[in-house]
């Protein structure tokens, strides 16, 4: 296949297209097929591989994003910096609502928005270094509609590529041109699918007005009272320990998860905090959204400067954004007023959490009220988290926080927490993952099988689809020096990008004899393989628990941050190895491909770290059940 990528610096170019979403191609056609005379002197920029693939497709010479990214060593210590800046000023302590510090309940979301900009603000700031003849951005508007379940900053983030070029270009007297989409697109996005979205909305809150009726009538009340905001499939085999118990959910369509016998059994309703508001409560919080908003316009222009890049500020971005917020703050106040009724009215006694700090507001509201009443929340811990320099999420709001074991409890414990507010619990899901010697090794016993977990993409986080590209490479590199293997290529059920990725392992892979899993249990692939090759991930516990060596490839510096923060430790119990290179890495595949004894070894480790460290020995719902009922009382 002939490359249509162009040279990155060129003194000639005048206009520079950007595609960021794959409908945007054809909307480009449809331009230049008007504008013919501006072909000459443009350059596409394609950001993502998705749009790369498509546009040598339609034979479109492009240059590719990758070709701008820049790593940067300590990006989380420095991001994590510019946002305690930002946040820096005793006037945000006077942000309180019925005892809650609101500036709790949007951190995370703002970060997460943070984060959009701080990876398209450098790569623009990279584009004009290495286009300085450029007079003109020409972008099209996102194609994405808005609905009534996005997020405050939904909209922030899908203009943050538009936001971010403007920025860069109003300092370089560049113009910036937004060019609108045709009918035929954002009729059906702005129109159709969101009506069709609200029409089933209000027949599922319909039926579940009923179903909670009849649930009353039909069942007595029962104690323990939980309200839970988790998933049937995490906090299912714990409830079934409990002898009797009333389940309240709210996320409402769990209830599509959960067999009719359970539903009855447990006395189950699903609800929302907004259920409980009343008229007065809905005034008080509109009047104290005013009140909020002149305190915020206040200040908004006096704060310390604190994201500035080189010579550009993206400060205006972070101020618009958190205007976003406070003009919505109605809906957070409701759900604070909301969330107190609700407590007033169910009188639970524990309130189980999937997290406490989320870029969903009620993750934080939830345990932050239940202090103000004595209930108890608990946060179940479902999966690892990094808690080192720059981590989002070290300030967890939940009074309790169900942990794996030991090593999780002594990290939290570092960062700040009671230790008698930590509970070795274990994980539900984990219970499962104990192999029995005699079903090892299932797989085919003349080739050494190796397992791959292939990382999620998620952009602006640690795995955009260059980084993955640049993973899954590493990995078909390190493996092709292995003679006579396998290799599993583990997808997630349905991840995004799939057909891309499915793309990418295709032609990094051919000259590999390999097979792709994706809806197999990760349990029966772990018996058919030598050893597993993960990111930052839990499945590196789960191969460890069923005694496999395991070997991390941290190749990009968040990546590589976060391993070396929770996974050194294993490391130098020779429980598993790491990689922060290519060429280290290909050495440790090798050397646990060719000799035995040293797997033998990281594998005997592996399950004795496993069992010293955490709690999965098969009980972790029993004690999870267990726990509620002490401190329930019941």
């Amino acid at each position: 296949m002939q490359e249509q990528i162009e040279k990155t610096k060129d003194n000639n170019i005048k206009n520079l297209f950007f595609i960021y979403e794959l409908n945007q191609i054809q909307e480009l056609e449809r331009f230049w097929d008007e504008h013919p005379k501006m072909k000459a002197d443009s350059r596409i920029i394609a950001f993502s591989l998705e749009i790369e693939e498509r546009l040598r497709k339609h034979g479109i010479l492009f240059s590719s994003l990758r070709s701008y990214k820049h790593l940067i060593p300590d990006q989380l210590v420095i991001e994590d910096k510019i946002i305690h800046t930002f946040f820096n000023d005793q006037r945000w302590e006077k942000f309180q609502y019925r005892g809650v510090a609101l500036l709790k309940t949007f951190e995370f979301m703002f970060r997460s928005y943070f984060q959009t900009i701080w990876y398209f603000g450098n790569i623009f700031i990279s584009i004009v270094q290495n286009n300085p003849s450029v007079t003109r951005f020409i972008l099209f508007k996102p194609s994405e509609i808005i609905t009534s379940t996005y997020g405050y900053l939904a909209k922030r983030e899908i203009y943050a590529v538009i936001d971010c070029a403007k920025v860069v270009a109003v300092l370089r007297g560049i113009s910036v041109e937004v060019l609108p989409l045709s009918f035929s697109v954002s009729f059906l996005r702005s129109f159709i699918r969101p009506m069709v979205f609200s029409m089933q909305r209000w027949l599922f809150t319909f039926f579940l007005k009923i179903w909670n009726t009849g649930i009353i009538l039909m069942r007595r009340p029962l104690r323990p009272r939980l309200i839970i905001s988790d998933y049937w499939k995490n906090i299912g085999p714990t409830i079934e320990y409990l002898k009797k118990a009333e389940c309240i959910f709210l996320d409402r369509a769990q209830i599509q998860n959960i067999n009719w016998r359970f539903l009855f059994k447990y006395r189950m309703r699903f609800m929302h905090s907004r259920n409980f508001l009343t008229q007065s409560m809905r005034r008080r919080a509109k009047k104290n959204t005013k009140t909020f908003i002149e305190m915020w316009n206040t200040m908004r222009g006096t704060l310390k400067p604190a994201f500035i890049r080189y010579e550009y500020s993206f400060d205006p971005l972070l101020i618009y954004a958190i205007d976003d917020i406070v003009n919505k703050f109605e809906k957070i106040l409701q759900e604070i007023e909301g969330t107190h009724a609700m407590y007033k009215k169910l009188q639970p006694d524990a309130v189980l959490l999937r997290a406490s700090v989320s870029g969903q507001t009620h993750f934080s509201i939830l345990p932050l009220i239940a202090r103000e009443y004595s209930i108890p929340a608990i946060e179940l811990q479902h999966g690892l988290e990094y808690l080192g320099p720059g981590s989002w999420s070290r300030d967890h709001n939940a009074e309790y926080i169900a942990v794996y074991g030991p090593l999780i409890k002594n990290e939290l414990s570092s960062i700040g927490y009671l230790p008698e507010k930590i509970k070795e619990v274990g994980s539900p899901r984990f219970d499962s993952y104990r192999i029995d010697e005699g079903k090892k090794r299932e797989g085919n016993r003349k080739l050494f099988t190796v397992l791959c977990i292939v990382p999620d993409i998620r952009a602006f986080e640690i795995y955009d689809t260059y980084s993955a590209e640049n993973y899954l490479n590493a990995v078909a590199k390190a493996v092709s020096f292995i003679s006579e293997a396998h290799i599993i290529i583990k997808l997630r059920p349905h991840p995004a990008h799939e057909i891309l990725l499915r793309t990418i392992i295709k032609r990094e892979f051919s000259h590999l004899f390999y097979s792709i899993a994706q809806h197999e249990a990760l349990l029966d692939l772990y018996t058919q393989a030598d050893m597993v090759i993960s990111c930052f991930s839990t499945a590196v516990l789960e191969a460890m628990q069923c005694g496999l060596p395991v070997v991390i490839p941290a190749l990009n510096p968040i990546d590589a941050s976060m391993v070396k923060f929770h996974f050194k430790t294993y490391e130098k119990n020779h429980a598993l190895m790491i990689a922060l290179n290519e060429e280290e890495f290909s050495k440790k595949i090798t050397a646990l491909a060719a000799h035995s004894e040293i797997r033998y070894e990281v594998s005997k480790n592996a399950q004795a770290f496993i069992e010293q460290n955490f709690c999965f020995d098969g009980n972790a719902s029993r004690r999870y059940a267990d726990f509620i009922t002490k401190i329930t009382h019941t």
